[in-house]
């Protein structure tokens, strides 16, 4: 079955909701698209606080600047093979991977 990564930028009222129905509602969404989401990065300005909050996994990165996330490796499966296309320079040139 093919996998979906989902990253959520902010994690207030919105986020928070969106993380909680994601979880809440796996079975009926995978049935639905066909595909199975997987929650890979979170960004808030104290995302470690909120991630541990959240009972989120080890599995799920957190960035305090949703920019940075934009640029890890671990986001760049999200454009399936096309971000090279959408991106200029190496990619060692322009970001970082934070290991938590």
């Amino acid at each position: 079955m093919k996998t979906i990564s989902v990253a959520v930028a902010g994690l207030g009222n919105v986020g928070r909701e969106t993380i909680r129905l994601l979880n809440s509602r796996r079975a009926e969404l995978r049935e639905r698209l066909g595909a199975r989401l997987a929650l890979v990065a979170v960004a808030d300005r104290d995302a470690a606080r909120e991630a541990r909050a959240l009972k989120l996994p080890a599995s799920v990165a957190r960035f305090a600047d949703p920019a940075a996330m934009a640029w890890t490796e671990k986001t760049r499966a999200m454009f399936a093979g096309l971000y090279r296309d959408y991106a200029l320079g190496r990619l060692t040139d322009r970001c970082f991977t934070e290991i938590f």
